[in-house]
């Protein structure tokens, strides 16, 4: 157990990951306007994280605004970092997670009963390292959204914001797609993606307000659960995690884009907000919607999803709210509608 401050723990980083991978087998990515070097313990470590963000691969820069390391103990044969003594056991809690943030400092230990996942990124050094006890057991979603918790944070710097929300649309711009779990916000997401639209998220999209409205995709990842999967019978075969336990709800993952049929974009400007919501109804049918309906589909759901979110990921949405056109989609139950729509 570490009981030190969070610097003594930051520094305990840095030769932990060198020890893990004398050399390291670099990626470059780019959010936007900005580039990220992540060094990757390995070969391995590549294979389970590359697919989510490969559409946002560039070439190498001489400075980027952030280096990223990753690693593990088990696959590197180096020690487990240490946990927090203020983090519980596993045994007392499914899932917990303990950090602390100083102007400089954000830390985070992700404890749950399918492992553990610490992030932590330092502001000054624009150094970020993510660490877990082996990269083999690391679940599914994790692989399909990569280093969210760290890109949550960083990218704030910036004036981006991670929303939770999809976006899809066309070279004339793109749809803020929102709303809570089961309003079919991933299903209306896939289905336009089917029919032809680009694809930037189903889940997870950076935003940014000014000069105009735009969505910056961070994940080609899509996420379907069984009755999804049946719906959309095309992407059987992309599942990457054909073993997944259905029984407890783990979602099929799919990267969309490559041979898939699909088109996934690193960014569009956004011209709307749409809400879906599944009614008993036998055609699907859009009606304008308020801002404040915008607000409540995007704005508690981020809230809920994404760990140390301040007022300003809300005053976004508010804005993005007040500046776009708001409407709700009102979807039948069955595919067929969504299709036409």
């Amino acid at each position: 157990m570490f009981t030190g401050t969070p610097r003594q723990y930051f520094e305990l980083l840095a030769p932990s990951f060198e020890a893990a991978s004398p050399a390291p087998c670099e990626r470059w990515v780019r959010f936007g306007d900005r580039v990220v070097c992540i060094k990757f313990a390995s070969e391995a470590h590549v294979a389970a994280l590359e697919p989510a963000i490969a559409h946002l691969l560039t070439s190498s820069v001489s400075e980027p605004q952030l280096t990223l390391h990753v690693w593990d103990a088990t696959t590197t044969g180096t020690d487990a970092l240490p946990a927090p003594a203020a983090l519980p056991a596993q045994s007392e809690a499914e899932q917990c997670e303990y950090g602390f943030v100083d102007e400089r400092y954000q830390f985070c230990f992700a404890h749950a009963r399918d492992g553990e996942r610490y992030s932590f990124l330092d502001h000054k050094t624009h150094n970020a390292y993510f660490w877990t006890p082996s990269i083999n057991t690391l679940p599914a979603y994790e692989r399909a959204a990569p280093f969210r918790l760290l890109l949550h944070w960083w990218l704030r710097s910036d004036e981006s914001y991670l929303i939770h929300a999809g976006v899809v649309g066309s070279e004339d711009g793109g749809v803020l797609i929102g709303g809570r779990g089961g309003s079919g916000k991933s299903t209306t997401c896939l289905a336009a993606a089917s029919a032809g639209l680009t694809y930037l998220s189903d889940d997870y999209v950076a935003v940014t307000v000014q000069p105009s409205p735009t969505a910056y995709s961070l994940y080609a990842s899509a996420k379907l659960n069984d009755d999804s999967l049946a719906r959309f019978p095309q992407f059987t075969n992309h599942v990457v995690n054909p073993d997944r336990n259905a029984g407890l709800d783990e979602k099929a993952i799919v990267f969309l884009g490559g041979d898939t049929g699909t088109t996934v974009a690193p960014q569009l400007p956004l011209v709307a907000v749409v809400l879906p919501t599944i009614q008993n109804v036998a055609e699907p049918c859009l009606q304008v919607a308020r801002p404040i309906q915008a607000l409540q589909g995007l704005g508690p759901s981020t809230l809920l999803q994404m760990p140390g979110t301040t007022p300003a990921e809300f005053q976004v949405v508010a804005e993005l709210a007040r500046a776009l056109p708001c409407y709700q989609l009102v979807l039948a139950p069955e595919l067929y509608c969504t299709e036409k729509t």
